[in-house]
């Protein structure tokens, strides 16, 4: 049964993430952090409420009391983990002005898989080991395995660890797989089509895979290696002869 936890984030935006010195005065640092999140709502909407934004360090002339925006460095994707921004301000002529830069910490959340215990690398997981949790996934190394995404896995069939997993990780798509169709060693009979020629062959696996892979297995009767797409537990469909 999935277990489901409810975390609130209490306090201002502000207040997200670990303490760290800040130069701005509260007014100031109030106005880039309104202006830095109105700038990623506007970039990535559909992200806007996974986002917080804290300011570390302010360097310029700001005066909170203008209309302000923030121009982010060129990133791939969305900006998280500490940043710098331009800030910029619209003076009473109407004209945008550089002021300064800033230093911000953009803590990105997200709901997503957790684990409650350990399992070594090829087990499966059990259902009423994983968690759903929101929680800060900046520093995540790899796409984390979310919770819709994690849901629909486990629908289709218990999940196995690819590497050993620690207790309360957040899991990556890459740290879970489905149970292996074939294994290595299996007897897999192959189809074999190319033009008009059709037949099957008996062979052995040589790499384990999940339908829909495609592996190496050994056929011995002919003495050849082929590369095949798994469509079964036993059959699979020929790609290539190595």
């Amino acid at each position: 049964m999935w277990r489901f936890l409810l975390f609130a984030l209490v306090g201002p935006p502000l207040a997200v993430g670990p303490a760290a010195p800040c130069s701005a005065q509260e007014p100031e640092a109030e106005a880039i952090q309104a202006a830095a999140a109105e700038t990623l709502a506007g970039r990535y909407p559909e992200r806007a409420d996974r986002l917080k934004v804290r300011v570390r360090r302010v360097r310029g002339d700001v005066d909170p009391d203008r209309s302000m925006r923030l121009r982010f460095s060129e990133v791939e994707g969305s900006p998280t983990g500490v940043t710098r921004a331009s800030i910029h301000s619209k003076d009473a002529e109407g004209n945008w002005t550089e002021d300064g830069w800033a230093l911000l910490h953009v803590a990105r959340f997200d709901s997503v898989a957790t684990i409650r215990g350990r399992v070594k690398g090829g087990e499966p997981i059990p259902t009423d080991e994983l968690e759903i949790a929101w929680i800060e996934t900046s520093d995540v190394r790899g796409e984390p395995l979310r919770a819709g995404e994690a849901r629909d896995r486990a629908r289709r069939g218990h999940l196995v660890a690819d590497r050993y997993l620690q207790s309360g990780r957040v899991l990556r798509t890459r740290d879970v797989r489905r149970p292996n169709t074939v294994d290595a060693g299996g007897a897999v009979r192959v189809r074999y089509r190319r033009g008009g020629i059709v037949f099957r062959v008996s062979c052995t696996a040589r790499e384990a895979g999940v339908i829909e892979e495609i592996i190496r297995v050994h056929c011995g009767e002919l003495e050849t290696m082929y590369r095949v797409r798994i469509t079964s537990e036993t059959t699979a469909e020929w790609v290539e002869t190595l």
